[in-house]
C-alpha cells in the first residue's frame, strides 16, 4: 500500500525493538538519508555476498540479545533497589517520606507520613499531594510551584505544610 520498506522498518524498530538490516539496490543519497531515520543495524547493497549477509544478521541478532539481557538486568536491579528503598521508608516512623509522581499524585506514603498528616497510606495513595497544603497555599499555587522545584532537582527535601486530616 502506502507504506514502503523504510517506513515498515522504522515501525518495526519503534514498536518491536527489532534490529533492521536493509538489503537493497538503492544507494542514492535521498534513500540513504530516509533509511537512516529507521536506525538500521546495516545497509547492504546488492549484489552482496552470502557470507556478508549471514554474518551481518548473526551479529545483529547477537547484539540485540546482548542488549536485551542488559535491559533485563537493569530492570531487575531497579526493581530490587525500589524494594530496598520502600522497606527503608516504611521502617522510618519518625520521618514523613512521601513520594509523588510528575503529576503530583502520591505514590508512596510511610508510617511517619501517617503520623504527621493523619491519613492512612490507603487514603493518601493516588491523591494529589496538594491535600498536604493549607487551602490558602493551594489557592496561591504553592503545591504546583513546589512540584516544579521537585521536578527540576529530583526532590523536595522539606515543605512547610503541616495539614492534617483531622484539621
Amino acid at each position: 500500500g502506502e507504506m514502503d520498506g523504510i517506513e515498515a522498518a522504522r515501525q518495526m524498530r519503534q514498536e518491536l525493538n527489532t534490529p533492521v538490516v536493509f538489503l537493497t539496490a538503492y544507494a542514492d543519497t535521498p534513500t540513504l538519508q530516509r533509511a537512516k531515520s529507521a536506525e538500521p543495524f546495516a545497509y547492504l547493497l546488492k549484489p552482496f555476498e552470502e557470507v556478508v549477509l549471514s554474518t551481518t544478521i548473526e551479529i545483529a541478532i547477537h547484539k540485540h540479545w546482548a542488549h536485551q539481557q542488559v535491559v533485563q538486568e537493569t530492570v531487575e536491579a531497579l526493581r530490587q533497589s525500589n524494594e530496598r528503598f520502600e522497606r527503608l521508608a516504611q521502617s522510618l516512623s519518625d520521618y514523613a517520606i512521601v513520594l509523588f509522581d510528575a503529576a503530583g499524585r502520591i505514590c508512596s506514603w510511610n508510617p511517619g507520613a501517617e503520623e504527621l498528616h493523619g491519613w492512612s497510606a490507603g487514603e493518601a495513595m493516588g491523591q494529589n499531594w496538594a491535600l498536604l497544603y493549607p487551602a490558602e497555599e493551594v489557592a496561591q499555587g504553592k503545591p504546583r510551584q513546589d512540584l516544579e522545584i521537585a521536578e527540576c532537582s529530583g526532590r523536595l527535601a522539606e515543605y512547610a505544610a503541616q495539614v492534617r486530616k483531622d484539621q
